[in-house]
């Protein structure tokens, strides 16, 4: 019955990000019953970053045109 029938690539794909979905939702469900401490992990470390990005335009201070970038 199903010998002639082939299922495409995109099928193990789908399935993976099925299941993963799944996976998530249970975690949620966990975090929200109280069992499983959601922590930021920006908590853990002092470490930030940011982007600067400005406009290319003659507006702009000294400080900021050379974090431009960085």
């Amino acid at each position: 019955m199903l010998e002639g029938w082939e299922s495409p690539d995109v099928t193990v794909y789908l399935v993976a990000i099925l299941g993963l979905l799944v996976v998530w939702q249970y975690y949620q469900m966990q975090i929200m019953a109280g069992r499983i401490l959601a922590v930021d992990i920006f908590d853990r470390s002092s470490i930030r970053m940011y982007v600067y990005v400005i406009p290319d335009d003659d507006h702009i201070c000294e400080v900021c045109s050379a974090a431009h970038g960085r």
